[in-house]
């Protein structure tokens, strides 16, 4: 119980950080998106000035040239990137841009170095002038020359584009599911997209992009989607849940051992309990008998001496009879027990049989069904006499007043034995051929037996490749014996 405990807790934990991770992965997917957002702004909206290592060869973006202007603010030396910003010029719409006389003639070159034009555009809209040299230039520029990248400011953000590229984010990862976003200023919502499909269960997880002004915050509000949180650690969940079944069968598994060892034990007892029963009886009447004779010298009387040596004698082939049946028990276990097969008339068996039951059987009722055709059959005579012997010995002694007996012959041979007593329950009948179970009686022995009639029975009828099988319902116990003709 402890180990599944600890199971539990530990999947509880491992559950935890995959939560985490998910709202680490969905954060990844936001910033993934902000980037591309952004970055396809920066093609849209930014200005590039390409120059050679003499002059401005190329100008990329809708700009024409005005007066001059000067830089307000601006590092000295050149580095791979280096941004400025503009001071007013002459003309409020007017930005400048820098021809490069002496790139190639030395390393580094001074910013006083460059000369100054002018471009017509809006300060207001710039967010930032970057200078780019040498190899930081990418996407296909020769190396080697100097770029200025004009960018404007947008307060908003055109959600519609965002979702766009979020969803391709989300289904690249297989992730197919509703979500919100939420651009914040200065802690407060600014803007949501998408705000209807939020719940209290919903996750969140806000950007780190570094592509959001300062002040500013996006966030993207997801569902608790247990299934792909599960799915991060299905190993580990996996293998949790088969130590766990491993465990709960290996504790089932124990406790029928147990179980079945108790009944071992009571079966045990049991029969220890009946054949100690069994054999003081004899035993008592033999020490009886002899004390008898000593007692009252009956040895001086001829008819009274005979008397008790007859009942001694009697008892005696008690005791040989059950030692037998004992020893007969063991040597089927160890299946050294042959069977004689010989063509009989299995008619003439069960007359027999039931000649001896008839004379002893009391106050019991026989209702016997025979075919007047004899059926011939290949068996051992002893073996099978006592093993239908058996079935009716014990439906005299458990059975009602009406004992029914059916010879069939059809497909296989059917022998059907029926009584009135039904006396067993159904788990009793599924144990009723095992060696020495008895149905539980305490300590009371009003019923002579040691429990293993039956279990020889269902021996010899297999050992003639035979089946034996008995039935509970309507009142009625019935055992039936199914045997081939050869």
């Amino acid at each position: 119980m402890v180990t599944l405990v600890v199971q539990a807790y530990w999947n509880y934990k491992n559950y935890l950080v995959n939560k985490d991770n998910f709202k680490t992965e969905m954060q990844e997917v936001l910033d993934n998106a902000l980037e591309k957002y952004y970055i396809n702004i920066v093609r849209k909206k930014d200005i590039s000035l390409v120059a050679s290592t003499h002059k401005f060869v190329q100008i990329e973006g809708d700009v024409h040239v005005a007066e001059e202007a000067e830089i307000d603010k601006f590092s000295n030396q050149f580095t791979d990137s280096i941004e400025f910003q503009l001071k007013q010029a002459k003309s409020p719409n007017t930005i400048f841009k820098i021809h490069d006389n002496l790139m190639g003639a030395k390393e580094g070159a001074d910013i006083g170095d460059f000369l100054e034009d002018s471009l017509r555009l809006n300060p207001n809209q710039i967010s930032s002038v970057s200078v780019f040299k040498n190899d930081t230039i990418k996407d296909n520029l020769q190396q080697r020359i100097t770029s200025i990248f004009i960018s404007f400011q947008e307060d908003t953000i055109n959600f519609q584009k965002l979702d766009t590229l979020l969803r391709a984010e989300l289904d690249s990862r297989d992730f197919h599911f509703p979500y919100a976003i939420t651009q914040f200023k200065k802690d407060t919502v600014y803007r949501t997209f998408n705000a209807g499909v939020v719940d209290e269960s919903f996750l969140k997880a806000k950007s780190q992009s570094n592509y959001i002004d300062e002040g500013e915050a996006m966030e993207i509000a997801f569902p608790n989607a247990r299934g792909i949180i599960l799915k991060y650690s299905f190993l580990g969940i996996f293998i949790s849940v088969l130590l766990a079944l491993v465990i709960i069968g290996s504790l089932f598994y124990l406790l029928r051992i147990i179980k079945d060892q108790k009944e071992l034990s009571e079966i045990k007892d049991d029969f220890l309990s009946n054949i100690t029963h069994e054999f003081k009886t004899p035993i008592a009447t033999i020490h009886a008998a002899l004390e008898g004779m000593d007692t009252f010298n009956a040895l001086d009387d001829a008819a009274r001496a005979k008397r008790y040596v007859q009942r001694s004698r009697v008892q005696l082939e008690k005791l040989s009879e059950m030692v037998e049946k004992i020893l007969e028990t063991a040597t089927l276990e160890s299946s050294s027990i042959k069977v004689t097969k010989e063509e009989m008339c299995i008619n003439t068996l069960i007359r027999s049989i039931l000649g001896d039951f008839r004379s002893n059987g009391g106050d019991k009722v026989w209702d016997v069904t025979l075919p007047e055709e004899e059926i011939l059959i290949f068996a051992d005579t002893f073996h099978l006499e006592n093993a239908i012997g058996n079935i009716l010995d014990n439906a005299v002694k458990y059975g009602g007043k009406r004992i029914t007996i059916k010879l069939l012959k059809e497909d296989t041979l059917r022998i059907v034995i029926a009584d009135n007593g039904c006396g067993l329950t159904k788990d009793q009948a599924t144990r009723i051929f095992e060696k020495f179970y008895r149905v539980p009686t305490g300590n009371i022995h009003n019923v002579k037996g040691y429990g293993i009639g039956l279990y020889y029975t269902k021996n010899i009828i297999e050992k003639h490749n035979g089946t034996v099988a008995v039935r509970i319902g309507s009142g009625i116990t019935t055992f039936e014996i199914r045997l081939p003709y050869e």
